[in-house]
């Protein structure tokens, strides 16, 4: 990683007026060949007028290559706040076990395939509400058990993230209630 900092004073030659410039940039570079740059100048007319003062703000992220995870584990922070924390594939995505924690309080922890929850897992939900079971290209499909919250429970079959046929509802003392 890269760091710079710079803080440089210019002269402007703007709309037929002379200004003088403060500035500073801020520019950071990472091993995966991204490039940050930030960039803030307060500009004040040689005249002394303040009322004419601007400001100029630049923001650039600029990628020079390939941004690919190579494979192996990773711990990642998206824009969005979600984290995931596990293994990637050669093609730079989530593949193998890992840990992805979403910005509201909800979390998957279990296998991912092509980067979708995949196989065996548990996802937690921000209320407590969590599903145990298995998951395919993304949702609650096989074997599973979903507990809400409030104690109630449903065991049995999933397909595409929706219960299918028949399944118990049970209490969190595991008593029938429908029969």
């Amino acid at each position: 990683m890269f760091f710079s900092l710079c803080l440089s004073l210019l002269s402007l030659s703007l709309c037929l007026s002379l200004s003088v410039c403060l500035s500073v940039c801020l520019s950071l570079s990472l091993s995966l060949s991204l490039s940050l740059s930030l960039s803030f100048a307060i500009c004040f007319p040689l005249n002394g007028s303040a009322r004419k003062s601007f400001f100029i703000f630049s923001l650039s992220l600029s990628s020079a290559g390939s941004t690919k995870m190579a494979a192996g584990y990773h711990e990642v922070v998206y824009d969005d706040g979600d984290t995931y924390k596990g293994d990637w594939n050669a093609e730079g995505k989530r593949d193998g076990f890992g840990v992805l924690t979403f910005a509201d309080g909800a979390r998957y922890v279990g296998r991912f395939r092509a980067g979708l929850c995949e196989g065996k897992g548990v996802l937690t939900f921000p209320d407590n509400s969590k599903y145990e079971g298995d998951f395919k290209s993304g949702k609650y499909d096989g074997f599973g058990i979903y507990a809400r919250a409030d104690g109630m429970n449903f065991k049995g079959e999933f397909r595409a993230g929706q219960a299918q046929g028949m399944y118990v509802p049970t209490t969190r003392a595991a008593t029938l209630l429908y029969s």
